[in-house]
């Protein structure tokens, strides 16, 4: 039931948001909704589409190992006489507040007195997970409301994907952007192949499997874990692009519709 399963994603995103240590569980839990390469289901387009919406749904939450958390570092008070100034650290496909760190403490480092704000959007959708994505903008341009000016850090696309959002949601953040720094470059997904999206899927999945230490079995099972993955992924590029090529990507939720 759609219904259902919208309400479970949504479950999940704020598991993840609210408890960071339980996205391993969380996404083990969804690996073993994936067959085994081998299994006949490959050959039944019924279960097919089921693997499909399996594999979208893992990788839509390996896109954040954050969930929709926003975290703010630097002082409610800023220099005295001085312009404000807050930089938005918007995350790639796969990050986590412990990658995102590293890109802080260099802001820290030379402008101590700026505000930093730093977030990655999940790819899971639905109603509730689409209602804290909402919230998610709403924390960020909060924590720019008293700022003077904005620097804005795009991840991949991902980061865009979001900066998209804020813009289009919040055209007063929009305003006080002065530099854009566009962190790895943002793809154009109508012009990827089957072989280029199977590399996107597979690639993100199974690098946050391992990033996260959510490999079953730990690192003995990667093998075993990354043959399922693969396998999930080769159906789910081949829907993207014959989606791809009847006019747009239309995937569930607008985590695609920005790649």
């Amino acid at each position: 039931d759609d219904g259902d399963f919208e309400a479970f994603t949504g479950r999940m995103l704020n598991d993840i948001t609210t408890h960071p240590d339980s996205f391993a569980k969380v996404f083990g839990q969804l690996l073993d909704c994936l067959p085994e390469p081998t299994s006949p289901v490959y050959s039944n387009a019924t279960s097919k589409a089921a693997v499909n919406r399996a594999m979208a749904t893992l990788f839509g939450l390996a896109a954040s190992q954050s969930g929709a958390a926003v975290k703010v570092r630097g002082a409610d008070d800023p220099e005295e006489g001085g312009p404000t100034v807050a930089v938005l650290i918007l995350g790639y496909g796969g990050a986590s507040m412990l990658e995102l760190a590293t890109v802080d403490s260099v802001y820290a480092a030379l402008h101590p007195t700026w505000r930093t704000i730093m977030t990655t959007r999940s790819g899971l959708n639905g109603a509730a997970a689409d209602a804290m994505h909402r919230a998610q903008m709403a924390d960020v341009a909060d924590a720019c409301s008293d700022v003077d000016m904005i620097v804005v850090q795009s991840m991949s696309n991902n980061g865009f994907g979001m900066w998209q959002d804020l813009a289009q949601s919040y055209p007063a953040l929009a305003k006080k952007v002065i530099a854009m720094v566009f962190d790895c470059g943002v793809m154009v997904g109508a012009d990827l192949d089957e072989a280029q999206w199977f590399q996107v899927f597979s690639k993100t999945v199974i690098g946050v499997m391992v990033m996260a230490s959510a490999t079953p079995g730990g690192m003995k099972g990667l093998n075993t874990a990354r043959r399922r993955i693969e396998a999930a992924c080769k159906p789910l590029a081949q829907l993207v692009c014959d989606q791809s090529a009847d006019g747009g990507i239309s995937l569930r939720g607008d985590f695609f519709e920005s790649m």
